[in-house]
């Protein structure tokens, strides 16, 4: 065999060694998310939102069917948050690092979806535009804001220890 071939072999061993080694790494560890707490949350944050809506717009003397256009709007959002979380298939373990990547693509998929059905809704029903609208973005920020603290909460447990002390030589003299 010629040295060549042997450092070929010896390089790709040892490649194949590194990356068992990686494995190790707590990034590589497979982790899955909380499936229904996420989809209890979308839905109980969707469900808030329309009936907040639904009170306010009853409180403030609006007619019933500018009321109902938000609270439908809110609906859309939350089918389209449930429907968001099951394509990410949570209960599948996938490498930590991977998360956060199919966590955005959701988001920006939840919001696609929202937008095109909103869209949709708006087109071929006779729902006021502004009702509409704003219920789609008022149920639409509760439900990120809620989605987002339990994926943060779950994911936090995976986090580095926080306030360790810094070496000497990167310290500042000030």
């Amino acid at each position: 065999m010629t040295p060549k071939i042997a450092n070929r072999l010896t390089t790709r061993q040892s490649t194949r060694n590194n990356a068992d080694h990686s494995l190790n790494s707590p990034a590589e560890q497979p982790v899955t998310l909380p499936t229904s707490s996420r989809v209890l949350v979308a839905t109980a944050c969707s469900v808030l939102a329309a009936s907040g809506w639904a009170m306010g717009c009853f409180t403030l003397g609006k007619d019933t069917a500018f009321a109902m256009s938000g609270v439908v709007g809110a609906g859309i959002v939350g089918a389209c948050s449930v429907a968001a979380i099951l394509l990410m298939q949570p209960w599948n373990p996938k490498p930590l690092y991977r998360w956060p990547m199919v966590w955005i693509v959701a988001s920006m998929a939840r919001m696609l979806a929202t937008l095109a059905a909103g869209l949709l809704l708006y087109s071929a029903t006779p729902f006021g535009t502004r009702s509409l609208w704003m219920g789609i973005v008022v149920a639409y920020a509760v439900t990120l804001v809620g989605e987002t603290r339990v994926y943060a909460s779950h994911m936090k447990r995976f986090s580095p220890a926080i306030g360790l002390p810094r070496p000497e030589s990167t310290r500042s003299s000030f």
